[in-house]
């Protein structure tokens, strides 16, 4: 019962951001209703034109990296942590319960997009293309969270330097673009890179090479987080 009540409590802080999936979502909703044609879309076309493209991409791990800059420092600037330390939960508690539904939120829209997705296809495929595809349908939603998670975890620990925090992500990004250009692996570092595509015949591989690199800086900003927290 805590719990759920610390989750409706996250909803409540949250809800600018339920708000922009739900709209996202109806957005889409919408567009299939109102505009498509949508027994003349078959997978390929959204897979290329949508779910793979890199603006799908920048938009959700951009919302993710919004999220994670007041999920936590708000406890603080509100002052409602003493609150908080009054439930039966833990510290670590409460934060595992915080990033578990923001990833929830970030994961609204994705997953009402692909449904869309899915359902178009199931009106237009043809005798050529029976299969549903739903191996990579499921790889491109699996990775996109963890790719949000990677992403709002950076934002988490930095979340902590306030406006300073945003000149140290700037600094990051610069650093990064200056040694990707001289060390390409160093690009195995982007989470945009878990949302390319590795494929093996008609399935989506999973990309174990660039989780060694990024699953280590994720546990690590999480751990920062946790501990300021």
């Amino acid at each position: 019962p805590v719990t759920l009540a610390l989750v409706r409590k996250e909803l409540r802080d949250q809800r600018a951001f339920v708000g922009l999936g739900v709209f996202l979502s109806v957005v889409e909703v919408l567009e299939l209703v109102l505009l498509e044609l949508p027994d003349q879309r078959p997978i390929w076309i959204n897979w290329t034109r949508e779910l793979t493209s890199q603006g799908y991409g920048i938009l959700m791990l951009g919302i993710a990296l919004a999220m994670a800059w007041g999920l936590l420092v708000r406890e603080h600037d509100e002052r409602t942590l003493e609150f908080l330390d009054g439930l039966p939960i833990s510290r670590w508690a409460q934060f595992a319960t915080k990033v578990v539904t923001a990833l929830c939120v970030l994961m609204v829209y994705p997953v009402v997009f692909t449904g869309v997705v899915l359902l178009e296809h199931l009106l237009s495929r043809n005798s050529l293309d029976r299969s549903l595809h739903l191996q990579p349908l499921a790889m491109q939603l699996v990775l996109l969270a963890i790719a949000c998670a990677v992403v709002l975890s950076v934002g988490l620990a930095l979340s902590f330097l306030r406006r300073l925090g945003w000149l140290v992500l700037a600094g990051l990004a610069l650093g990064y673009v200056a040694l990707e250009a001289k060390t390409p692996w160093v690009g195995n570092f982007s989470p945009l890179r878990l949302l390319v595509p590795e494929y093996a015949g008609t399935r989506w591989t999973f990309p174990s090479r660039l989780l060694l690199y990024q699953a280590p800086v994720a546990l690590g900003c999480l751990g920062v987080a946790g501990l300021l927290y």
